[in-house]
């Protein structure tokens, strides 16, 4: 197995392989897709979008599953599409929080997010910082009616962290 440092390494040159190389959202599922089929991540997640679509890439080292939504796309260390029982504690609990909050609403908005990612639980929490794990930065992504990428960011705990906000104008 890679060092996780290492497979940090690597994720963060697919990303910019995405970002340089990519002009749709199927042109980046095809990169992350065959970087995975390559086997040198033990496990990974990622999350891609436009104005209209959502893609979930999981990957447990050689299988793969890619899942889409046109609405929402929640993921928390919880390969859910493989059944490879690889998840970090509490990720099921977590996803399911988050499931059975958004569930609850017609429309989302910026506060709900901050809501959850600001959540303490009595057995599980999502803004996590104890003896189950740290969460060491928050991302929220909000593709307004405007064609417009919101990116919400805090580096550190969601609860006590202010996020920057980022505006792209999309073509």
């Amino acid at each position: 197995h890679l060092s996780i440092r290492r497979q940090r390494q690597m994720c963060i040159r697919d990303r910019y392989k995405v970002l340089a190389y990519s002009t749709t959202l199927e042109d980046a599922v095809n990169i992350l897709y065959s970087e995975a089929k390559t086997g040198k991540y033990s496990a990974a997640v990622y999350v891609l979008g436009n104005e209209n679509n959502l893609v979930k890439i999981e990957n447990f080292k050689e299988n793969i599953s890619i899942k889409r939504s046109n609405k929402l796309m929640i993921a928390t260390n919880y390969l859910e599409s493989l059944n490879s029982n690889y998840h970090a504690k509490g990720s099921i609990e977590r996803m399911n929080i988050a499931l059975n909050y958004l569930s609850t609403k017609h429309e989302y908005t910026l506060d709900d997010f901050l809501i959850l990612a600001r959540y303490h639980g009595k057995t599980t929490s999502i803004c996590r910082h104890n003896n189950e794990g740290q969460t060491l930065s928050s991302t929220i992504y909000i593709m307004d009616k405007n064609k417009k990428l919101l990116v919400n960011y805090a580096k550190g705990n969601p609860c006590n962290t202010p996020y920057k906000e980022f505006v792209f104008q999309l073509k």
